[in-house]
């Protein structure tokens, strides 16, 4: 029943759940300490222990959900939760509320946090691009972690019955993408004709053929102003490219069984 104050440095002694209770101390310019109560501070040595330890806190919450499909990154979230809003709103199979999508950062991170959650005793459903980065890691995945259980491995490809190269984005019309990313990125990039081609690969060498540099993250830039579009303007997609996101959503359902 006693109150206790400590000092530390290591995420570990903070309580994620509670960071209510935690002040963080800074040395100002005249080397006094200066105790932070509602806000955190911004010198980078303080902050550290405090984002570690929320972003630890909210990683473990994750653990509890029995239904989980890691993604590859942001931009596959931003996509799955705004088609699977559009296929409920027009009666299409659409992502089950008891399935928790988890990005993870980006292909080569896939691997890692898999093994998180099957410490936990939790195997996530793994949604792959089917690009050369996606096929590797799949591979890696079954020869190791994912041994006997490839099933729980989706390649989009294969979910929408596709034999080439097919991303995330291939589930929308072309020239939406391409809008959004002239749109999103100040461009005025033209698609070739190479349909075997993911649509990112095609405005890759779009972009590498009119000497356009890419920035970084720009598909997930793309997304965001897609989505937010959708749903600031209210914007109903075409019925093919809702049916073709119901039948992605319907591999990723049919993955689990059935609902408890």
């Amino acid at each position: 029943r006693n109150q206790i104050i400590y000092t530390t440095h290591s995420p570990f002694l903070v309580d994620g759940d509670n960071l209510h209770r935690v002040r963080p101390v800074t040395e100002d310019g005249t080397g006094h300490s200066q105790i932070t109560a509602e806000t955190w501070p911004a010198d980078r040595e303080t902050i550290f222990p405090l984002q570690a330890a929320a972003g630890y806190a909210m990683f473990r919450s994750l653990f509890h959900h029995r239904n989980n499909v890691l993604v590859e990154g942001m931009t596959d979230y931003h996509y799955l939760i705004a088609l699977s809003k559009q296929c409920e709103k027009n009666g299409l199979t659409s992502l089950r509320d008891d399935i928790y999508i988890v990005p993870c950062g980006g292909t080569k991170y896939v691997g890692q946090i898999a093994s998180l959650f099957l410490g936990e005793g939790v195997r996530p459903v793994i949604l792959l691009d089917s690009d050369t980065a996606g096929k590797d890691r799949r591979n890696a995945l079954i020869s190791d972690l994912y041994t006997g259980f490839s099933s729980n491995i989706i390649m989009i490809a294969d979910a929408l019955d596709d034999e080439s190269n097919v991303d995330i984005e291939d589930v929308l019309d072309t020239e939406m993408f391409l809008d959004g990313v002239n749109t999103a990125l100040g461009l005025q990039l033209e698609l070739d004709d190479n349909l075997d081609a993911s649509l990112p690969q095609r405005v890759k060498d779009a972009a590498k053929r009119t000497g356009v540099d890419l920035p970084k993250g720009w598909k997930s830039s793309v997304a965001l102003h897609l989505v937010s579009g959708w749903d600031r303007e209210e914007i109903m997609l075409p019925s093919d490219v809702l049916e073709t996101a119901s039948r992605l959503f319907q591999a990723l359902n049919g993955s689990f069984g059935s609902p408890e």
